[in-house]
């Protein structure tokens, strides 16, 4: 895991982690809802039964034609990469202006995740 976390920072220039607006996202897979708030430092996942703070280790910034910023965030034995850009994403009938993806380093059957996600108030 960590040489995966070298390569990504040859990859990126690391910044402030406010060099995005705080994010809440949110989605649901089949009938399970999840979303996650990514505030600077801190992410907070949360269920409907479950709100869980978590840190964020790191946060990079990625050079390309469209903003997008990769949090890498560390939960109790696990790791997460989580990627917001500044792409559209439609869900339910309505347009979201930051598409997130995240990403299990530790669990490769745990499935991909998506979400919407709109700057937090």
């Amino acid at each position: 895991m960590s040489l995966q976390l070298t390569t990504l920072a040859f990859l990126a220039i690391s910044i402030p982690a406010m060099a995005f607006p705080p994010l809440s996202c949110e989605a649901r897979v089949e009938d399970r809802f999840w979303g996650l708030e990514l505030l600077g430092s801190v992410a907070v996942w949360h269920t409907p039964q479950n709100r869980e703070t978590v840190a964020i280790v790191q946060t990079l910034t990625l050079s390309g034609p469209e903003k997008r910023m990769l949090y890498v965030i560390e939960q109790e034995e696990q790791v997460h990469l989580a990627s917001a850009s500044e792409t559209a994403c439609l869900r339910n009938g309505l347009t979201f202006p930051v598409s997130l993806i995240v990403l299990s380093l530790d669990d490769a059957n745990q499935p991909l995740r998506t979400a919407c996600c709109t700057v937090a108030e």
